[in-house]
């Protein structure tokens, strides 16, 4: 965790979802970093983070929001 104290955003990015979530919870609990990132495989877990202030992303969701404006594109030139 060395200069965490001085940074204005920490993303935690492992493959491994509780130990996201863990960091964000250290980071903003212990250090006060005012901006939290973490990515969560499960969306499920999202409000794990929202209870925390901590901001999440989720490759599953931003994947299919993607899907959903590709498809919502296509559809609209169709027409």
């Amino acid at each position: 965790f060395a200069g965490v104290g001085k940074a204005s955003i920490i993303i935690s990015s492992t493959n491994d979802d509780n130990t996201n979530i863990m960091i964000g919870q250290i980071v903003k609990h212990l250090y006060n970093a005012n901006e939290v990132v973490v990515r969560i495989y499960d969306h499920t877990k999202k409000f794990l983070c929202s209870d925390m202030d901590i901001t999440s992303i989720c490759p599953c969701v931003l994947s299919e929001n993607e899907f959903k404006r590709i498809i919502s594109d296509k559809e609209s030139i169709a027409v």
